[in-house]
């Protein structure tokens, strides 16, 4: 397993806003026991989604919560992450090219594991849409509190 360390200019941008994603964690933990998920999506580039995604998990992770952020975004997270050495990611994991432990990578923020997106697939819907990706939601649910 990596460790991926959160760039300085990310590390900079979490904690100015850290109370704001605070804030956004607690509403979501106060919307019911039962969410365990949350995703954030966009239809165009540039609306934050890797900046929201990275708060909020931080949010989760320093609030004492096991916590896993998955990239399925191809490359949505390059450069927001960094590690010493080559990380496999989904797309290696849902094609059967790694094994789970292999695409879990832990972080220098305590309890935020990260699940990098890997290769651009030629159908990333259709990898989104498999079984394998199901039977993985349904593992990582009981291995994590978001």
């Amino acid at each position: 397993m990596a460790t991926l360390e959160l760039v300085r200019k990310k590390r900079n941008l979490v904690k100015l806003t850290e109370e704001y994603y605070n804030a956004l964690s607690t509403n979501v933990q106060l919307s019911g026991a039962n969410i365990k998920m949350v995703e954030i999506s966009s239809v165009t580039a540039n609306e934050g989604k890797s900046t929201t995604s990275v708060n909020l998990a931080a949010a989760f992770a320093r609030a004492g919560h096991k916590t896993l952020m998955i990239d399925a975004d191809n490359s949505v997270m390059s450069g927001v992450f960094s590690s010493q050495r080559k990380v496999s990611g989904l797309t290696d994991y849902l094609s059967g090219q790694a094994a789970l432990h292999e695409v879990i990578n832990d972080t220098d923020l305590e309890n935020l594991d990260v699940i990098l997106s890997g290769p651009v697939s030629p159908n990333p819907t259709g990898l989104l849409q498999s079984k394998q990706f199901d039977a993985l939601l349904t593992d990582l649910r009981v291995r994590y509190d978001y």
